[in-house]
């Protein structure tokens, strides 16, 4: 292939979006890392399952899929993360597609543009404790969904195999439904518009197009709720998915106004500026050219990314929690909007009689003069990607590393620290409770919870558990009956089950602190002496003379 015929502008953006996705592999768990993974890892290789046997009230497919990491690739972070870039790039492929007319082949460079769009959006505006969630999934899901609506005839099949797409995103997070509904609609409107016949032959094919697209998007939901219900988990899978978070919905919203939910919306729309602004401002001004002229397929076209942020927007109210990571929806409607401009740059770069290329140049230095213009992501960028470089290359310290990932008052260092102690000193049957929200000490140290609560903020925030008293009964049982060797409490704490001083008249007995953050508790009954302290580790029946 000559190389003035080769998709060099492809291999260019395409290789800098996959190094800003290599980049994020080497970063530690966060805590709702660590909560998804232990729950994965302990249905896949261990039997335990969600809801029954590990507490937490997300549906069950992220569970799914760190099963998978830990199955494919051990107790490590940074397969789930190999797991995260791969939907990453797949969304931006998607999005290439979906930003390029029906039949029409996609142009040198759109592939490109996408893959970097997608990867500044994700990797560049959300930092470690952001990604490596729910929303990449099920907004890749869905758009695929979309795709597919927009994109292929409306037949069943195509409406079927929509309907996995779809359901695979509720399966992944619920309020991503919305734009599945916009997939429906989408094969409901090109069956009255390019379908022959009377008005209400053209009702009945929508109506079976839906009904197939429904039956699609049952048959995963089915296959792992199944699963669960036939292990024995329905009853607690109901309790927590439904009943509880019904409760949670209801009672455990961190925005209370609309003024501030309008407030919050602002300012995280604003943290993908001067982006956005660069693509809304020409999507809109094209969309109102093409209404004139009744273009309705590129009116469509242009709109799309619009109808992606109202969708990116309702879901994110429709939990009315607003943590950061809810706006990764966002990442669709962006680089959509992106290929479309992209497509228009080419247009104009050919009709000054310029090679086409340069359209594709322009676009991509609008991308990155965009991501450095946004002073406070990009700078949070690139100390990521100075730390990672830096570790990886030997010239600062693991400690050092992880000073740079840290959320408010948790820093990993402490959880690390106090794991490495674990693990010195741990033996192989120990299992360990671990209080708080520090889910990712039992990936570090590869040990198994005491029981169903191995985190404790549902045990300890009323508005979050309708059943706060049952549980916290269940919990206390557990180390009255059968006491885990190690409890982890927080040192800053002193009253309640995430104290220290909660489990002295237990039999445990204060060992190590980690910085006034975590402290280790071993169970020492009828006031022994800890075992850690009269025991010879390469012995461990043998006590020390």
């Amino acid at each position: 292939m000559e190389w003035k015929k080769a998709p060099w502008v492809d291999l260019t953006l395409g290789t800098f979006a996959v190094l800003m996705a290599a980049e994020t592999l080497p970063h530690p768990f966060g805590r709702d890392q660590g909560l998804y993974f232990y729950i994965g890892r302990e249905w896949f290789l261990r039997g335990k399952l969600p809801y029954r046997d590990s507490f937490d009230v997300k549906t069950p497919f992220i569970y799914v899929l760190n099963g998978v990491a830990a199955w494919l690739f051990g107790d490590h972070m940074w397969g789930p993360r190999v797991l995260d870039a791969i939907a990453l790039l797949c969304l931006g492929l998607v999005c290439a597609r979906l930003g390029t007319p029906k039949g029409e082949r996609m142009r040198e460079g759109t592939i490109g543009v996408a893959l970097l769009t997608a990867s500044i959006a994700y990797f560049g505006c959300f930092d470690f404790w952001n990604t490596a969630q729910c929303e990449v999934w099920c907004t890749l899901f869905a758009t695929a969904s979309l795709l597919v609506g927009l994109q292929t005839e409306p037949r069943l099949r195509n409406a079927l195999g929509a309907g996995v797409l779809g359901g695979l995103a509720v399966l992944a997070k619920p309020p991503s439904g919305l734009v599945c509904v916009l997939a429906v609609g989408a094969f409901v409107a090109r069956v009255f518009a390019e379908s022959s016949g009377s008005r209400a032959s053209r009702a009945g094919k929508s109506a079976v197009l839906v009904a197939a697209y429904g039956i699609g998007a049952s048959i995963f939901p089915l296959i792992v709720f199944g699963h669960i219900v036939a292990k024995g988990g329905g009853s607690a899978m109901y309790d927590v998915l439904v009943v509880n978070n019904r409760h949670y919905v209801v009672h455990g919203k961190w925005v209370h106004s609309y003024r501030d939910a309008i407030r919050r919306t602002r300012a995280a729309l604003h943290g993908f500026d001067p982006l956005g602004t660069l693509l809304w401002l020409p999507l809109a001004a094209t969309a109102a050219r093409e209404w004139k002229l009744r273009n309705r397929p590129e009116l469509v076209r242009r709109l799309l990314p619009f109808a992606l942020v109202v969708c990116s927007v309702a879901a994110v109210w429709a939990q009315m929690k607003f943590p950061e990571y809810h706006w990764g929806g966002m990442v669709a409607p962006v680089t959509v909007g992106a290929v479309v401009v992209h497509r228009d740059l080419r247009d104009w770069a050919k009709s000054k009689e310029w090679p086409e290329w340069r359209g594709s140049v322009l676009a991509a230095g609008i991308l990155v003069y965009a991501f450095y213009a946004n002073a406070p992501i990009y700078d949070r960028w690139i100390r990521s990607t100075w730390a990672t470089v830096s570790y990886l290359k030997g010239t600062i310290p693991r400690e050092s590393y992880l000073g740079a990932y840290t959320n408010g008052p948790w820093s990993t260092r402490e959880s690390e620290a106090a794991s490495q102690w674990l693990k010195e000193h741990k033996w192989p049957d120990d299992r360990l409770a671990v209080r708080g929200f520090e889910p990712q000490i039992y990936e570090m140290t590869g040990m198994q919870a005491h029981g169903r609560f191995f985190w404790t903020t549902f045990l300890v925030v009323p508005e979050w558990s309708y059943r706060i008293d049952e549980w916290l009964a269940e919990d206390r049982r557990i180390f009255e009956t059968n006491p885990p060797r190690w409890v982890i409490a927080l040192d800053w704490v002193h009253e309640g089950p995430d104290s220290a001083e909660y489990f002295y008249p237990l039999g445990y007995r204060r060992i190590v602190a980690f910085n006034h953050e975590l402290v280790i508790l071993e169970y020492c009954p009828d006031g022994l002496f800890p075992s850690i302290l009269v025991r010879d580790k390469s012995d461990p029946g043998t006590p020390v003379p």
